[in-house]
């Protein structure tokens, strides 16, 4: 007896539509890994690139924050921002701005799903770090690793504004207690240090790189 006839889905037909006419087909989901990185310096003319990551293939796009442009060095393109601002988590001339959030926010969803998306900032610890906590919290993921990281000192106002700008609702006081959450890792990692158990040596040691799927 021959199955019961099962009518093709609208997806399924669009696709045999487009296999038919020879045109390219969406590109697949390959989820979104963020990964937090710095800019460092190269060679004596103080040119700068993005640290490559040893064992993460290179990513589908780039998130860029540098207090200098000129100085970082990093070439802007259809798959990497630059974004120019300091690192300041008050009002300020220099800080991250509104238009910049909106800017980020959108390259962020138009790059998503296709593969490893990097965040890095002039030293990899504030504004990058800040910066990939709301975008992990967009997805859905959780961003404690990162306040509880003490070799991170993300940047308040970068997540507020990212958070804003990606629709993500934060309860009042929530950004205060994820700062004092941070300071708590650190102080902790300061008096581990401290009592010989090796907390200074990890502070000491360069942040280049931390990743979160």
């Amino acid at each position: 007896m021959n199955p019961p006839f099962t009518p093709p889905s609208f997806g399924r037909i669009k696709d045999l539509f487009r296999r038919a006419s020879g045109k390219p087909g969406p590109d697949p989901d390959l989820g979104t890994r963020i990964v937090v990185s710095r800019i460092v310096p190269k060679s004596r003319m103080r040119r700068m690139e993005l640290t490559e990551v040893p064992g993460i293939p290179s990513p589908a796009a780039a998130i860029v924050m540098t207090s200098r442009r000129k100085i970082a060095g990093v070439e802007e393109g259809p798959d990497c921002l630059v974004l120019e601002f300091a690192d300041v988590a008050y009002e300020h001339p220099q800080a991250m701005t509104r238009e910049q959030a909106r800017e980020a926010a959108a390259f962020f969803l138009g790059h998503r799903g296709r593969g490893t998306i990097m965040v890095a900032c002039d030293n990899g610890q504030a504004r990058s770090a800040a910066m990939a906590a709301a975008l992990l919290r967009s997805l859905g993921e959780d961003d404690g690793w990162i306040w509880d990281n003490p070799r991170f000192r993300p940047n308040q106002r970068v997540f507020a504004l990212m958070a804003e700008a990606l629709g993500i609702e934060l309860a009042d006081g929530e950004v205060e207690a994820l700062v004092a959450r941070n300071e708590e890792a650190f102080h902790m990692a300061m008096v581990r240090g401290r009592e010989g158990e090796g907390g200074q040596d990890h502070l000491d040691k360069p942040a280049n790189v931390i990743d979160r799927i």
